[in-house]
């Protein structure tokens, strides 16, 4: 359930570079450019790199835990949705999601996989589902009590602060009423 996504436009703006620095080479080897303009092209070239470098976080906290349903496994795989309902002073409004197999464990992903939470304040929902939602077939039957799929009605939330630590945020769940 678990896999790792490609960051698509980073991919490309890399290949888009290099692809550049080849065709600059080739002109010069072909003697189409002097040697003076294309240092300057290849240096320009590099700085663009370097300052794009290999990841930007954009200030995310990462965000693990394990969800629980009265106190054993999960019935089910799922996933933990945090809703952002107020962002820290410079951060915009991101929300984040975490699958689960059975075992519970989750690691948030905002932007790419893992890469936690913005800074600020969020409501957390969870579904699991016997029978999923689907636009054809029979109604979608969750494993766990309505309150735990809304996020305002959950009871969970997180704080995150700007420049934390990694958090483990652990969601316990029960099927009896509180």
């Amino acid at each position: 359930m678990r896999s790792r996504s490609l960051d698509v436009p980073r991919l490309l703006f890399h290949f888009t570079l290099l692809s550049i620095l080849f065709t600059l080479f080739t002109l010069l080897l072909s003697g189409s450019m002097t040697q003076k303009n294309c240092y300057i092209c290849f240096t320009v070239s590099l700085i663009l790199i370097s300052l794009l470098g290999c990841g930007d976080d954009k200030g995310t906290v990462p965000v693990s835990g394990t969800v629980t349903f009265d106190g054993g496994p999960m019935p089910g795989e799922g996933t933990v949705q945090f809703h952002a309902i107020e962002a820290a002073e410079g951060y915009s409004l991101r929300t984040g999601v975490g699958e689960f197999d059975t075992d519970g464990f989750f690691q948030v992903k905002s932007f790419k996989e893992g890469d936690g939470l913005t800074p600020g304040k969020y409501r957390v929902g969870v579904h699991c589902w016997k029978v999923p939602p689907s636009m054809e077939g029979p109604p979608p039957v969750s494993h766990l009590p309505t309150r735990y799929m809304n996020s305002t009605t959950s009871s969970f939330e997180l704080t995150v602060e700007p420049g934390s630590s990694p958090i483990t945020f652990d969601v316990p769940l029960e099927s009896s009423s509180p």
